[in-house]
């Protein structure tokens, strides 16, 4: 693997890591807009957005090859084990 291959799995970790992060804050809120006052239809709008970005992203990942695709899973652990280190700080 040469080094321009590497920085390309380094900025796909970092688009995982973008993406993790958002996602989780999707999820969120989500769950607040499921908690009253919250209404059935902003909770469908996040989801749906949520939906929405998870294929858009692992798709374009996917088309770029396997390995892409791993470092952004990577990046998505990477943030859900902050998150999760986060959340049980709080």
């Amino acid at each position: 693997m040469t080094m321009p291959d590497t920085m390309i799995l380094i900025a796909w970790l970092a688009v995982g890591t973008v993406f993790g992060a958002a996602y989780l804050w999707l999820i969120a809120r989500t769950v607040a807009a499921i908690q009253p006052p919250g209404t059935a239809r902003a909770a469908l709008g996040w989801l749906a957005l949520r939906l929405v970005l998870a294929a858009g992203v692992l798709t374009l990942s996917a088309m770029q090859g396997a390995l892409p695709l791993l470092a952004v899973l990577g990046g998505f652990l990477v943030a859900r084990t902050v998150a999760i280190r986060r959340a049980e700080r709080a």
